[in-house]
C-alpha cells in the first residue's frame, strides 16, 4: 500500500511539474473554517502571497471543520483563480510519500507568519451588495457606526475551545459615553454579532441591536463593509474589516506585539488593555506586556498565574478613541507631529525596529493620542 500510494504522489508531482513549466501554477491550502478569522484571514493571506510572486496560478482550498460564515465563502468563490474542494486535503496527505509535492502546497507559516505584509495591498474581498441596497432593506436611514465586545460564549459554547482566552474580553457597557456620542454626532450606533452572551445584563444605552437572531452570516460582514468604521476588541469578527481593509477602531487590544498589530488593517487605531502587577499596584511597561507569552494554547489563566491582571480600557477612555478616531477620518489620516512622535516611540519600544517602521509609516496603525499622553511613562 505504501508503494502504492508513493507511486500515486510522483505521478501526481509529475502532472503538477508539466503544468508549472507551461506557466500554469496549481496550489494547495488547508484552511481552518470554523472560525472567521482564520477562514478570512489565511485565505486572503494565500492570494497575497501567490500575487506577490506575480505567477499565474490557481489556488485549491480545502476547507476543515464547519464552515463559519458562508456567505464569506460565495464572495471568496467569485474569484476565478479560487476553488473549493474537499480532494485538497488527498494531495496535502500525498505530500507525505512525496516531498516534491510540499512545493505546490502552502503550510501554516505561509498562511499564518508572525509578521505579514498583507494589510498594505490591496482587498481580493469584494462584497456584492452596494450601501444604498443594504441600508433599505435593513431599515437603517442614515450612516452608523459598528460596535461589538468579546466575550466568552462562542469560545466555550459553539467552538467548545479549552484554552484560556478570558483576558480579551470586555462588557458591551463599556460602550455606554461612546454611544451617547455617536448618537449626537447623527449616527446610529450597532451592535453586530452573531455569537453574544444573552445573559449579559441589558443596558439603557440607544442603539440598534443586530445581534444573535437579528444577525446572519451576510449582515455579519455586510453591516462592517458599509458602516463609517468598527469598534472592536481583539476577535476573529475584526477580520472582516481588515479583509476588507477598511480602518478599525481597536479596543481592548491584547496580546500586544509587533506580530499581531501587523494584522491589524492600515490606518486603524489601536488602545491596548493593560496589564498590571497585582502585589504593586503599577502598569507593565507596553514593552513588558509585549515579552509576556500570549500562546493562545494555555488552558490555565496564565496572566494571574503570574501575580498580574489585566485592566479595561475605561468607558471615557473608548470615547475618546471614538472622537479621535472620527476626527482622523474626518482630516483625511493627517494628525499632528507630537502624535507621530509618540506612536514611533511607542512601536519602536517593542522590538525590531523594521517592523516598528513599517507599521508605523506604511499602515499608518496609531495609538490614541489622549492615551499616550496619559500613559507616556509606560513607552
Amino acid at each position: 500500500m505504501k508503494k502504492f500510494k508513493q507511486l500515486i504522489a510522483s505521478i501526481l508531482n509529475l502532472i503538477l511539474n508539466i503544468f508549472f513549466v507551461i506557466g500554469i501554477k496549481f496550489i494547495f491550502v488547508k484552511i481552518e473554517a470554523s472560525r472567521i478569522g482564520h477562514l478570512l484571514t489565511n485565505i486572503d493571506q494565500s492570494i497575497h502571497l501567490l500575487e506577490k510572486k506575480k505567477k499565474n496560478y490557481f489556488l485549491f482550498i480545502f476547507l476543515n471543520g464547519k464552515i463559519s460564515n458562508n456567505y464569506a465563502i460565495s464572495l471568496w468563490s467569485k474569484n476565478k483563480k479560487i476553488f473549493f474542494c474537499n480532494f485538497v486535503q488527498r494531495i496535502i496527505n500525498a505530500s507525505n510519500y512525496n516531498v516534491k509535492l510540499k512545493k505546490f502546497i502552502l503550510d501554516w507559516n505561509d498562511i499564518q507568519p508572525y509578521f505579514t505584509e498583507l494589510y498594505f495591498s490591496k482587498s481580493y474581498f469584494i462584497v456584492d451588495q452596494n450601501k444604498k441596497d443594504f441600508m433599505r432593506e435593513n431599515n437603517i436611514h442614515k450612516d452608523f457606526i459598528c460596535l461589538h465586545n468579546r466575550d466568552d460564549f462562542f469560545s466555550k459554547k459553539i467552538a467548545k475551545d479549552k484554552n484560556f482566552l478570558s483576558y480579551k474580553n470586555f462588557d458591551f457597557k463599556d460602550f455606554d459615553l461612546t454611544i451617547k456620542q455617536i448618537d449626537a454626532d447623527g449616527l446610529i450606533p450597532i451592535r453586530i454579532g452573531m455569537h453574544i452572551n444573552n445573559n449579559e445584563q441589558k443596558n439603557n444605552s440607544k442603539y440598534l441591536d443586530m445581534t444573535g437572531t437579528k444577525s446572519n452570516f451576510k449582515k455579519d460582514i455586510l453591516l462592517q463593509s458599509h458602516s463609517r468604521f468598527t469598534i472592536i476588541g481583539t476577535t476573529g469578527l475584526a477580520a472582516v474589516s481588515s479583509t476588507l481593509r477598511k480602518p478599525l477602531l481597536h479596543i481592548n487590544y491584547a496580546p500586544l506585539n509587533l506580530g499581531q498589530l501587523s494584522y491589524v488593517s492600515k490606518n486603524s487605531i489601536i488602545m491596548p488593555k493593560l496589564i498590571r502587577d497585582k502585589s504593586s499596584g503599577k502598569f507593565l511597561k507596553f514593552s513588558e506586556i509585549s515579552n509576556l507569552n500570549f500562546n493562545i494554547h494555555q488552558k490555565e489563566n496564565f496572566i494571574n498565574n503570574q501575580g498580574l491582571e489585566t485592566v479595561n480600557n475605561a468607558n471615557d477612555e473608548i470615547l475618546n478613541a471614538y472622537i479621535e478616531m472620527r476626527n482622523l477620518i474626518k482630516n483625511e489620516f493627517n494628525e499632528i507631529n507630537e502624535n507621530y512622535e509618540l506612536n514611533k516611540a511607542f512601536f519602536n519600544s517593542l522590538g525590531k525596529k523594521e517592523y516598528a517602521k513599517y507599521l508605523l509609516e506604511n499602515i499608518k496603525l496609531r495609538l490614541p493620542y489622549f492615551f499616550l499622553k496619559k500613559y507616556v511613562d509606560l513607552i
